[in-house]
Parts: C-alpha cells; structure tokens; sequence
C-alpha cells in the first residue's frame, strides 16, 4: 500500500536505510559499547546518544558492508517478518545504496522536534535501569 502511494523506490530506499542502520548499529555500536564495561565501572556515556553519533560517522565501506549483510539474511519459517531481500523481491525493487547517504536527519527529530531530546533522555534512563546490573556484574570480572 505504501509502494503505491509514495512509490516502490522511496520504499526501497527507506527498507534499505533501515536495515543498514540496523547491521551498523549490531555490527559496530552494540559489540564496541558493551565491551567499555569491561574498563568503565559506569558508562561514561549512554547509549542513545552515541548511537546518532556511531551511524552519522559510519564509513561508505561500512555502509556498504552493513547493507550487503543486511541482504544476505537468510529466511526463516518462524521469523516475524520477511527479510530486506524479501521485501525488495516483493516490491520488484534492488536494493538502494547512496554514496552520498549521511544520516545526519532521521524521521524521528523532524517529528518529535523538541521532544527528541526528553525521549531519549528517557530510554537511556530505561536502558541504564536494565542493564547496570550486568554492567556491573561484567566489569566486577573484567
């Protein structure tokens, strides 16, 4: 429905944007992020502010890797929701890379505008409440 309402390349590119951020955000963050508990007893930062930071600094190699990656998920039978593959196959699009693709405006501060800033102070309060356990717990081993 949306394929015909904003075209079948805007939503490739969007499916496309999406799921590079996310292999980004796997691949490079979460693994560098969690490993610093190793040498911090507290995060010196938290994590939602770096992540803006770690995807608006991501290289067009990494782009690049974290899209193909992206694309070479394999489908499973018990999965949600179909793979990036999947869903370009079924829109009859290829993937859409931009070199030129920086990250800098997501949808979510154009929406949420002055609000963006309240609602990750409050996840990041959420995501320190639910992992300085084991952040703790990593860093008293380390």
């Amino acid at each position: 429905m949306l394929a015909e309402k904003s075209g079948a390349e805007s939503i490739a590119r969007a499916l496309s944007l999406a799921a590079t951020q996310d292999h980004l955000l796997s691949e490079f963050f979460w693994p560098g992020y969690r490993r610093r508990a190793d040498f911090e007893a507290v995060p010196t930062y938290l994590p939602h502010a770096g992540i803006r930071l770690a995807v608006q600094a991501a290289t067009p190699q990494e782009v690049r890797r974290s899209l193909a990656r992206a694309l070479m998920a394999k489908s499973d039978d018990g999965a949600m929701e179909p793979t990036l593959r999947e869903r370009l196959e079924a829109l009859g699009e290829k993937p859409r890379f931009e070199e030129e693709t920086r990250f800098e405006h997501s949808a979510a501060t154009r929406l949420l505008r002055e609000r963006y800033g309240e609602l990750i102070t409050r996840m990041d309060q959420a995501w320190l409440s639910e992992n300085k356990l084991a952040w703790s717990q990593q860093h008293a081993s380390a």
